[in-house]
């Protein structure tokens, strides 16, 4: 990873690659983690709302996703909008909520690293 960083050299004046690689890294912390919780999921949360926000066109894939991250780490946790049973459910037995992010992790890093590949950039 950090290789692709370092292969994009032309882009790390830009403020939008400075911000994915700052998501990459937030949210590396709490994929790569053995035992995450909903609290360090906040860091990494924070990092992705970053990088979606300072985009400037949005996929419909993009969309669904940070709409699937808002919903299992903003809504589900909350006990008032979600009991704690469903919650506990979805991401311990199902796992979903680790899913979900190590697909947005992997989204976050094709898009910041696409120029060292080759290919158009969105910046």
């Amino acid at each position: 990873l950090g290789v692709l960083f370092f292969l994009c050299r032309r882009h790390w004046g830009d403020f939008r690659f400075k911000t994915g690689v700052l998501a990459t890294v937030m949210m590396y912390i709490v994929v790569m983690s053995e035992a995450a919780e909903f609290t360090t999921y906040t860091i990494a949360v924070t990092g992705y709302a970053l990088w979606y926000f300072l985009r400037d066109r949005h996929s419909v894939f993009d969309r669904v996703l940070f709409w699937a991250v808002f919903v299992l780490f903003g809504i589900l946790p909350i006990d008032v909008f979600c009991p704690s049973s469903v919650c506990l459910f979805v991401h311990t037995k199902l796992w979903l909520g680790v899913w979900v992010f190590t697909v947005a992790w992997g989204r976050v890093i094709c898009d910041t690293v696409r120029p060292a590949l080759g290919a158009k950039s969105d910046y």
